[in-house]
């Protein structure tokens, strides 16, 4: 019977992705390599959304994208270019406190992607809006309620996580004691790394790093 395996890598949505597929399908992931989005099993006690306005309020960007159209206009008055170039700055960590000054400060563009870059981007996702990508996080709570029969679930396949310590996902509410006992939750977690002076995109800032850590780790099977 043919029968498919791959080796996993994803960062942010892609990783929240390709953890759902090791719980899923644990028989088609020889290894996972996931960057920024650590894991966390589903709580009983309600959605990412719900636990996240809870903590820290209904001005952070995770309730504030459940609102169609909000976030779309806020993004409109700033223009694609105006955003794009926030998220890739070290201002985009300005999302995590305040919604509404998220888009405020924008600076050149990191060394690690061009103007050509930017132009790509914004070019693709003029064809489709927003709308799509920002459906994700719309969807949190749908998928919290299908998923039930996966509450505290463990990964069970062999895994490594990169994040960087100047990555926004690493300051959320409890994030650096989630990533410390994340081997409770992924029993075969291999690696931990924590890259200093590192943002969000990891896998273009450090792209050295991330490709060595995850080349050593897949060509040990």
């Amino acid at each position: 019977m043919w029968f498919i395996q791959a080796f996993v890598v994803g960062h942010d949505w892609g990783a929240i992705i390709a953890w759902q597929l090791a719980i899923f399908r644990p028989d088609r992931v020889t290894a996972l390599a996931n960057l920024s989005v650590y894991y966390i099993p589903r709580n009983p006690r309600g959605s990412l959304v719900t636990l996240m306005r809870k903590s820290v309020g209904d001005d952070h960007y995770f309730c504030k994208f459940q609102l169609p159209g909000e976030a779309e206009a806020r993004i409109d008055q700033v223009t694609y270019d105006g955003f794009f170039r926030h998220v890739f700055s070290d201002k985009f960590a300005t999302l995590l406190p305040d919604w509404s000054k998220a888009f405020e400060e924008k600076g050149p563009l990191p060394e690690w992607t061009s103007e050509e870059d930017l132009a790509y981007f914004i070019s693709e996702f003029r064809k489709h809006g927003l709308t799509p990508a920002i459906n994700y996080y719309r969807a949190l709570d749908l998928s919290w309620e299908l998923t039930a029969a996966w509450t505290n679930h463990k990964v069970m396949v062999p895994t490594i996580f990169m994040i960087g310590d100047h990555d926004l996902v690493y300051h959320f509410p409890n994030a650096k004691q989630d990533i410390e006992r994340m081997a409770e939750r992924v029993p075969l977690l291999k690696k931990i790394t924590v890259v200093e002076g590192a943002n969000h995109f990891l896998q273009l800032e450090r792209a050295d790093i991330v490709n060595d850590h995850i080349l050593q780790f897949f060509k040990s099977f």
